[in-house]
């Protein structure tokens, strides 16, 4: 999940390079040492459990496992004790580093390290017990993903958002597969509470657009030739980023203010919505409208 954190937009398009970069760091760090490169395996079983994005600008120890070195050294990027047999990169220092070789402005690397400070505040990076998400692994046909654990950890919505967002493109890739590979799957829906949260109005500095809209695009208008739906629910509209109000093809509004109804395109019934009783609502879509319905309401 490191590999995807969302930063602003500027960030964002440094954001794999400088990965690429730390990364082939670490595998020539050793190089003179053992005589030969690091395998990405070898790399990855020595991070897997250790990286978190506070680590990324500090310190990450690990205990060799398959690997000999002789002799204890030290130098900038990394620091071997044979005693404890741990091998400990720098990778605060191998970040900036890396981020002053691809000329990066000061304003966007303390842009990347605020965030990654952010991220680790959260608690939601490398924690024991988890798995890596698999969409053809489920076994079943209905899954629920609580996320309710991550708001005790975090009051933060992002904290959410990043976990919402590496299962959508996950699951997109998986669907994106499929499609590429001419599979026939039935149809995913895809059913989402509180969108105003994950998909928010992206004028705010904090949240990139790329990223957010990006995200939407996928997952509404190229995920239905990928057979999936989805379905969206908020109880604050004018909070929701207006391009999935454009893509969604059925609206299902119920009573509401005069703005907000003006924004969603919906003034017309103002005067039914505004003042309407719990659960009354009115149906709009492309293919038919001004269909009202009303929901039934469970104890």
């Amino acid at each position: 999940m490191i590999l995807g954190l969302p930063f602003t937009a500027r960030a964002s398009m440094y954001w794999e390079a400088i990965v690429d970069e730390l990364l082939d760091k670490i595998r020539y760090s050793l190089k003179d040492k053992i005589n030969r490169v690091l395998t990405d395996y070898e790399i990855a079983s020595m991070l897997r459990d250790n990286l978190t994005p506070g680590k990324l600008i500090g310190n990450i120890s690990v205990t060799l496992s398959g690997i000999s070195i002789s002799s204890n050294f030290s130098k900038d990027e990394v620091a071997y004790d044979p005693k404890t047999r741990t091998l400990t990169f720098h990778m605060g220092k191998m970040l900036r580093s890396v981020m002053k070789e691809l000329e990066l402005a000061y304003s966007t690397q303390d842009v990347i390290v605020r965030t990654l400070k952010a991220y680790e505040s959260y608690g939601i990076f490398t924690v024991p017990g988890t798995v890596d998400f698999r969409p053809d692994k489920i076994p079943n046909d209905d899954v629920v993903v609580d996320l309710s654990w991550v708001m005790e950890k975090s009051a933060s919505i992002e904290a959410v958002a990043t976990i919402a967002y590496k299962v959508l493109e996950d699951f997109f890739a998986w669907k994106d597969e499929l499609y590429k590979k001419q599979q026939d799957t039935k149809l995913s829906l895809i059913i989402m509470d509180e969108a105003h949260e994950y998909f928010p109005q992206t004028d705010s500095e904090n949240v990139s657009k790329d990223i957010v809209e990006g995200l939407i695009n996928r997952v509404m208008r190229l995920g239905r030739v990928r057979n999936m739906g989805v379905v969206l629910a908020t109880h604050v509209p004018e909070d929701l980023n207006p391009l999935v109000l454009q893509l969604a093809n059925t609206k299902v509004v119920m009573r509401n203010e005069s703005h907000v109804l003006r924004r969603i395109g919906l003034e017309e019934y103002e005067d039914f919505l505004k003042h309407a009783i719990p659960g009354l609502g009115i149906v709009y879509s492309i293919n038919f409208s001004e269909i009202p319905i009303k929901t039934l309401l469970t104890s």
